[in-house]
């Protein structure tokens, strides 16, 4: 598979997940609470992807320490808020209005 057709798949994959999320998060509205769901969701990302990254941050690592100021600030507001915030409204609406 060349790099454009990879590039397709990646931003296809991207949507159906981002769609699958809001689908999910009102399914489960009732049974998980808001930030459960954002945790899990991120706990499970964190699953999916730290085979792929693992060697590169243990390498990386003293500049990640050096930088955790920003990567918990951007942590907290772009993962954690984001998600809860989608969940809770979530919880408001239907599925279609959730993105």
């Amino acid at each position: 598979m060349n790099g454009t057709a990879l590039a397709y798949c990646a931003l296809t994959l991207t949507a159906a997940f981002f769609a699958g999320n809001g689908i999910v998060g009102r399914a489960v509205v009732d049974e998980v609470p808001p930030m459960g769901l954002a945790f899990w969701r991120a706990f499970g990302a964190f699953l999916i992807v730290a085979p792929f990254g693992a060697a590169e941050i243990w390498r990386l690592r003293r500049e990640a320490i050096a930088a955790w100021k920003i990567l918990f600030a951007l942590g907290v507001l772009g993962m954690t808020s984001f998600s809860l915030l989608v969940f809770i409204g979530l919880h408001h609406t239907e599925a279609i209005n959730g993105r």
